[in-house]
């Protein structure tokens, strides 16, 4: 009964463990990695939205694939030694236990982009001696076009197409001093 009782613990903190992962990918960042320290076995959910869930592979094979098929070719060796377990531990450890950054340029259908990938390091709550990395990837070129173009959205409701002037709504919300120096100053240039 106890073993049956811990068997059904173990399998709802699984579950809510991938369900916290598929949030943190459909949410916060592109890619999510788990890593046993111990066994080099990895997990990896992928895809912003949808949380698919690779089948788990040793950490190294993750990083040689990603190096061979999506890093460009100029920062390969580069990736590959910063990603090797025992450095990306040892670096993790330096920085007080927190979180290491990298930037890393990949190509995608559409062209390059630049991933910021984070890594650190958290202890198993069940087994102390356990140990996972935890990484995440962040595409920095799509975050930043996105920026972009909120910032064109905010600009064009600001402002007329036409005369390119602010339009009634965006002069409301100024202060009306503010207003009057403006249509003065523009009665002026016209």
């Amino acid at each position: 009964r106890r073993q049956r009782q811990m068997c059904i613990r173990d399998s709802n903190i699984l579950a809510l463990k991938n369900s916290c992962i598929n949030f943190i990918v459909s949410n916060l960042c592109e890619n999510f990695m788990t890593v046993d320290v111990r066994t080099g076995m990895s997990t990896t959910v992928i895809g912003a939205g949808n949380g698919e869930m690779l089948p788990q592979q040793t950490f190294k094979e993750q990083i040689l694939w990603f190096a061979e098929n999506v890093v460009v070719p100029e920062e390969r060796e580069n990736y590959i030694q910063y990603f090797a377990l025992d450095n990306l531990v040892a670096r993790i450890k330096e920085n007080g236990g927190g979180t290491v950054s990298m930037f890393c340029n990949v190509i995608y259908e559409d062209g390059r982009h630049e991933l910021l990938i984070r890594s650190t390091l958290v202890k198993d709550t069940l087994d102390l001696r356990g140990e996972y990395v935890l990484l995440f990837a962040q595409d920095m070129t799509s975050i930043r076009k996105i920026e972009e173009a909120n910032r064109q959205l905010m600009l064009t409701s600001r402002h007329d197409k036409l005369t390119g002037l602010l339009n009634r709504a965006a002069a409301e919300k100024l202060p009306p001093q503010i207003v009057l120096d403006r249509v003065g100053a523009e009665a002026v240039q016209d």
